[in-house]
């Protein structure tokens, strides 16, 4: 039965078969006491100080070597991989060949499970035992005799995998209470390479119960919350509590705050990533219509999405509904080559466009909340207009300036307070099909039809790096220390932003690669090409994952990857 309070409790594989599922099955529960399931009584817990004290002991603790989870010294240090494979639909467990963990730490999980099995049998220790407790030497000595929060500092310099996790959770009722809290799943959320949106980020609350709903297999049920002022007796005429002025005073200090419990969340992102490597998964594909002729560019925030198109409109989708709730049918006099918006909290910002009619589209953009997403509501309202010398094949926002790559080999930068033009930046020889920015939007990498890619400072307009080779760069795309890029020799390849170096060539594609993307999190390049494939890549291997759209049935001009879709 899956019970959404245990953070350690993964969904069934239906895949899987009876005699597999048998052979994942964790080990049995740890015993306190001989023949007898594991117990918080204070009985207990004066056992365990004891035996703990003896674990201590045999640490050489006593000879200075500080943590109760430090190995003693000369003890032999087994390697640990940084990221541990987990699948969903598989329990975790303890890996018993040892990989995955550190010699000491790992020595004293299982010197707490022995002595746990086999110390402290009243027939075998009574009189030993009767000797310790006419004595003072156990009180408050061994990790149950430390307070939770100097525990949970000791928790804290595991490595953060849930395999470490989950064996710390086994050893008593206590250390399961704090094998959940927040911090220790914040830190293996992180470390598997996830993230978090800005809006997550920004307003995130890490909260130690999960949300109200179920898993059922892999997917999570959602429950939702009783009415307000309704009763769990039907039949009950009591009214609801009133709230004091302290409780809405609080209320009112967290009422944009989201809470995040994040074992449910590190679940979740494990069944996508798991999904997305899943050569037979396919995802399904939701369609969003509109446009009277080819799509070729986008541009998401939250459940948002802007669109671009040669019949020479912009369109808004709210993507929870799959509906059109905006749209400027006539934002440029040709097609709509590239789009990039920079939107706050609360949905105001700029949203930008390109065409091959040469002129920049300047709009003022003010979201409505999910709930009041409608089509009559006015989004977007023309704010300037830009007029340039050649096409706009691609352009960006950062803080400062509105930035666009153009036919002419150049890039522009303006100021986006006065639309002035600050600097362009010359060095391609060929027309720049793409630009990207750095996590930070100091910097940008463009991508050139001469076959080059090049790294800019934006501030200086000094080139700082460049690399490529081969036919002309089609896409670009700048992920945290990542740059992949798509060209005209079908390829697509993977560097590093900070050295330039080549990391890897995805081969493949049968014609020019269109559009890359990739997610850090799951480990993988998506592109897209002329060949009208959209591939996976394994970012780690180079080889292939799977095609998704095996219908094949239009070309794909531009994709987006988010944690758990894929637009294109």
């Amino acid at each position: 039965m899956n019970d959404p309070s245990n953070p350690f409790h993964v969904p069934s594989s239906s895949s899987s078969s009876a005699s597999a599922s048998q052979s994942l099955k964790p080990k049995k529960q740890l015993l306190s006491k001989i023949g007898q399931p594991s117990s918080s009584s204070p009985r207990t817990e004066l056992n365990n100080r004891k035996r703990f004290g003896g674990l201590f002991a045999s640490f050489g603790l006593g000879n200075g070597t500080g943590s109760p989870l430090r190995a003693p010294l000369g003890t032999p240090i087994r390697s640990e991989r940084r990221h541990e494979t987990f699948q969903p639909g598989d329990d975790v467990q303890e890996d018993s060949s040892g990989k995955g963990a550190i010699g000491g730490v790992w020595s004293f999980a299982e010197k707490m499970k022995e002595l746990t099995l086999t110390v402290g049998s009243p027939a075998r220790n009574r009189n030993k035992e009767k000797v310790r407790e006419d004595t003072d030497e156990w009180e408050g000595e061994g990790l149950m005799g430390l307070h939770d929060e100097i525990l949970l500092h000791i928790l804290l310099q595991l490595p953060p995998t849930l395999s470490q996790l989950h064996i710390i959770s086994r050893v008593s009722t206590r250390f399961y209470d704090l094998s959940r809290t927040p911090v220790l799943w914040l830190r293996i959320f992180h470390e598997a390479g996830f993230d978090l949106n800005e809006h997550a980020q920004q307003n995130g609350v890490a909260v130690e119960y999960p949300p109200e709903g179920h898993w059922e297999g892999k997917e999570w049920i959602h429950r939702q919350p009783q009415a307000e002022g309704s009763s769990d007796n039907p039949n009950s005429n009591e009214p609801p509590e009133d709230d004091t002025g302290e409780e809405e005073e609080e209320e009112d200090s967290v009422k944009d705050s989201t809470p995040i419990h994040y074992p449910t969340l590190v679940r979740s992102r494990y069944i996508v990533q798991h999904l997305i490597l899943d050569s037979d998964h396919l995802p399904t594909p939701t369609r969003l219509r509109g446009h009277k002729d080819v799509v070729y560019c986008l541009a998401q925030w939250r459940n948002y999405l802007f669109t671009g198109s040669r019949d020479r409109s912009i369109r808004l989708y709210d993507l929870s509904t799959g509906e059109c709730i905006w749209v400027d049918s006539e934002a440029h006099g040709r097609s709509v080559l590239c789009l990039d918006l920079d939107i706050d909290e609360d949905g105001k910002g700029t949203l930008v466009s390109g065409s091959s009619d040469m002129i920049i589209g300047i709009y003022t953009i003010d979201l409505p909340p999910p709930s009041l997403s409608s089509s009559s509501l006015a989004v977007g309202k023309r704010l300037n207009t830009i007029r340039c010398e050649s096409s706009i094949l691609s352009i960006g926002l950062t803080p400062r300036y509105l930035l666009s790559a153009n036919k002419d080999t150049k890039i522009h930068i303006y100021d986006r307070k006065t639309h002035e033009l600050v600097i362009t930046l010359e060095g391609h020889t060929q027309p720049i099909n793409s630009i990207s920015l750095s996590p930070r939007k100091d910097k940008l990498v463009s991508g050139s039809g001469d076959g080059s890619w090049k790294i800019w400072d934006i501030a200086s307009g000094l080139i700082e790096r460049e690399g490529g080779g081969g036919r002309g760069v089609a896409c670009v795309e700048w992920n945290h220390d990542h740059i992949v890029t798509g060209d005209g020799d079908n390829l697509v390849k993977l560097y590093s932003s900070s050295n330039g170096q080549l990391i890897s060539t995805f081969q493949g594609h049968t014609d020019l690669v269109r559009s890359v993307t990739i997610s850090k999190s799951a480990g993988v390049v998506v592109s897209a090409s002329y060949d009208k494939s959209i591939r996976i890549w394994d970012i780690k291997t180079g080889k292939l994952i799977k095609i998704i759209n095996e219908d094949r049935s239009s070309l794909v001009f531009n994709l987006k990857m988010v944690s758990n879709k894929i637009i294109a």
